[in-house]
């Protein structure tokens, strides 16, 4: 049976309507996502860039006070003979040291907070080099040996060692063990009488298992809302794509201390040197995450 035009038109029109409000809710949801998701981007890429402020601002902090060391060393010719390592012990703890060291022109410990630091080779630093060689002082970060921190402090080695856990969505391979420590290593150097250095201050900061600097940016940068148990906002430091410090949690709620970084942020970031900013798979939980590179003093 026919249907009367105007029942024909009332039909056409609905079907119009519906067709177009359905087409609206759809682009504006597409919208809103991207929008959302555009805000989140330039959320964490904020957040980057001030932890990256934040790690520069302890970096220049850890040089300052190894060349407030030196400077008094170099005024005090006599000192360099008679400092104790009680009295170092004192500088490193209140200049916030896991290591404070006085070496020679040889590249060889003299003095230290501790007495086990006493003859190590410290040459193989770059920072070391061009501290006694070129008489200018540096700060960066590296590797540096578990065995050589084991010679200054057992149990900093022990804190520092890293068992690298099995993780999701990780590149395939890797070491099961770190066999080095991620340190913030400053060096200033101590000048004669002819401006050339006849020693050299050396402090370090272990990150390996150093929970006071992420959770000062995360507790500086992010709201402190959880939802399901894990903050909103985390920081890692990752040594090659390893986590040595993290506020992040695994399933278990501990720190999520030994896993890796997906096999995506891996290639952008350890493979080409790049930043990443976008959606990652962080242990077992999608974020929207941001990573940029930690070069050492050779670049």
């Amino acid at each position: 049976m026919d249907l009367p035009l105007r029942t024909r038109l009332l039909v056409v029109v609905l079907a119009v309507a519906f067709t177009g409000g359905m087409l609206t809710v759809v682009a504006g949801s597409l919208l809103i996502n991207h929008m959302v998701i555009g805000e989140a981007q330039r959320r964490v890429a904020l957040a980057l860039k001030t932890s990256r402020a934040m790690l520069d601002s302890r970096l220049q902090q850890a040089e300052a006070g190894c060349g407030a060391v030196a400077e008094w060393l170099a005024g005090d010719p006599r000192a360099l003979e008679t400092v104790s390592p009680g009295f170092l012990d004192e500088l490193r703890q209140t200049l916030g040291f896991d290591t404070l060291h006085l070496v020679g022109s040889r590249g060889v410990v003299v003095a230290a907070a501790s007495r086990g630091s006493y003859g190590l080779n410290v040459s193989d630093s770059p920072l070391v080099q061009k501290a006694l060689r070129m008489g200018q002082g540096g700060v960066g970060i590296r590797l540096v040996a578990l065995a050589q921190l084991a010679a200054d402090n057992p149990e900093l080695a022990q804190r520092a060692h890293v068992r690298v856990v099995d993780t999701p969505r990780a590149k395939p391979g890797g070491p099961t063990d770190l066999t080095d420590a991620m340190v913030i290593e400053a060096v200033m150097p101590v000048l004669g009488n002819r401006g050339r250095a006849v020693a050299a201050v050396r402090g370090c900061i272990v990150l390996n298992r150093n929970y006071d600097f992420v959770d000062f940016v995360r507790n500086s940068v992010f709201t402190m809302v959880v939802y399901k148990t894990k903050h909103l906002g985390t920081v890692t430091i990752f040594q090659r794509d390893v986590r040595i410090a993290t506020n992040v949690t695994g399933p278990t709620g501990e720190r999520a201390i030994g896993t890796r970084v997906s096999a995506e942020v891996f290639d952008k970031v350890l493979g080409k040197g790049e930043t990443w900013i976008g959606p990652a798979f962080v242990v077992d939980s999608w974020y929207m995450s941001a990573y940029e590179p930690i070069r050492d003093p050779l670049g």
